[in-house]
């Protein structure tokens, strides 16, 4: 089984989500680090990669200012926002292993697992599990988690997660995804259970969430956000996101938001807390609030 991840500036991340998968992945893995880093952004990915013996696929600059190079058809020829960046550096690593015949799974950087799971008895009969999109009548696979099983699938190479207009309709990343669902319509689906950011805590409560842990930590992120009065209009939303119960998506992990030092710096400490709790890890820090400084300056 190959994981697929791409990291742009959160080191620490690459860390937490690689002890996650090791502890409650019930498959063994490659896990292959997309390092989608500027500068010395770049330079601290490829030693954590190093440090940790992991696999680390470096995009290539000019794939960045002409993304025809991976996309012959796509409408942005340069990679100017999070999403164009995030789909073309993503496209890179996936077109390099679409033809291994096993499985694959798609995470975002800030997306960890938190319970035991396996991807062979959660797509069971399914050969190709996504968070669902829609934009009108567009619908699509959002990349931050995907599960493929390239060994049934048909042409898997084909799959596109480029964003831009599709039939006239703009879409988010992933979008271009939506010509490879309607191609072959008679694959084996299974739409992964997803929690949207609108979901407050007592929903989480109430339907979502068996894990204590988990929602202990949801509730720590709430009181964060208050504090430092964080979208104050919904005060009891997490605005994380959950999903197939077991994976958490932080959400806004590489601070593409633009929030503050210290809004932050809280909120890494409570992930943290969580994630070395959870993966029995002793409490790391390496030097945390540096790595917190240091990405939001970049």
């Amino acid at each position: 089984m190959i994981i697929l991840t791409p990291h742009c500036n959160r080191i620490d991340y690459i860390y937490f989500q690689l002890q996650s998968l090791k502890k409650f992945l019930k498959e063994p893995f490659d896990y292959i680090c997309i390092n989608d880093g500027k500068g010395q952004n770049r330079i601290d990915i490829e030693n954590a990669c190093k440090h940790l013996n992991i696999t680390c696929a470096n995009v290539p600059d000019e794939i960045r200012q002409n993304r025809r190079l991976v996309f012959p058809n796509t409408q942005q020829l340069k990679a100017r926002n999070p999403s164009t960046r995030h789909t073309v550096a993503l496209q890179y690593a996936y077109n390099k292993i679409a033809h291994i015949k096993d499985y694959v799974m798609i995470l975002d950087s800030d997306l960890f697992l938190t319970a035991s799971f396996s991807i062979e008895e959660y797509l069971k009969d399914h050969d190709l599990g996504y968070v669902e999109q829609t934009r009108k009548n567009i619908k699509y696979m959002w990349p931050g988690l995907v599960m493929l099983n390239n060994k049934n699938l048909p042409n898997p190479h084909e799959i596109c997660f480029d964003c831009g207009k599709v039939n006239g309709i703009n879409t988010d990343t992933g979008g271009w995804s939506h010509f490879y669902l309607q191609k072959y319509p008679d694959i084996k689906k299974r739409n992964i259970e997803w929690t949207g950011p609108g979901n407050s805590i007592n929903y989480l409560i109430e339907n979502k969430i068996p894990n204590n842990d988990l929602l202990e930590y949801l509730k720590e992120k709430v009181k964060i956000n208050n504090k430092h009065n964080y979208r104050k209009d919904d005060p009891d939303n997490p605005h994380s996101e959950i999903g197939a119960t077991v994976f958490l998506h932080f959400r806004i992990g590489s601070n593409w938001e633009g929030n503050s030092l210290n809004f932050h710096k809280d909120h890494q400490v409570s992930l943290y807390q969580y994630l070395s709790k959870i993966c029995d890890l002793s409490m790391i820090t390496f030097d945390q609030i540096r790595l917190t400084q240091k990405f939001l300056r970049t």
